[in-house]
C-alpha cells in the first residue's frame, strides 16, 4: 500500500470520527430543521440572492453601493432574529471551526516532517 493510499485510508477513519462529534450531529440536525421550515428557509434563500449579486458586483470589478451593504446587512439581522437561522448560523460555524482545526492538525503534522 503506497503511503497515499495510507493517507486516504484514514482520512476515511477521520471522516467516520467526525461524523460522530456533537459539532458534526449539532451542524447537520439545524441543517434539517432549516430546511424544513417555509420561513427559515426562505430567509436563508432572499439572503444568498443578495449575497450572490453582491459578489457579482465585485467580480465585475464594482463596488456595491452603500444602500446594497445596508439592505445587505438588515437581511442578515432579520435572518439571524429568526431562531432556526440563529441555531443553524452557530451550529455551522461550530463545526466549521472544528474543520479549521483538524486542517492546522494536519498542517502540522505535514511541517513535522519537514523538519
Amino acid at each position: 500500500m503506497s503511503a497515499l493510499d495510507k493517507a486516504f485510508e484514514m482520512c476515511i477513519e477521520l471522516g467516520k470520527i467526525v461524523a460522530q462529534t456533537e459539532e458534526y450531529k449539532r451542524f447537520k440536525e439545524s441543517e434539517y430543521k432549516l430546511l424544513h421550515d417555509e420561513e427559515a428557509r426562505s430567509l436563508i434563500e432572499n439572503l444568498q440572492v443578495l449575497q450572490m449579486e453582491n459578489q457579482k458586483k465585485k467580480l465585475a470589478g464594482l463596488e456595491p453601493t452603500k444602500e446594497e451593504e445596508d439592505k445587505l446587512k438588515d437581511m442578515e439581522k432579520l435572518a439571524l432574529q429568526n431562531p432556526l437561522v440563529k441555531v443553524s448560523h452557530y451550529s455551522n460555524t461550530k463545526f466549521h471551526e472544528l474543520m479549521k482545526t483538524i486542517s492546522s492538525k494536519i498542517k502540522e503534522g505535514i511541517t513535522s516532517c519537514e523538519k
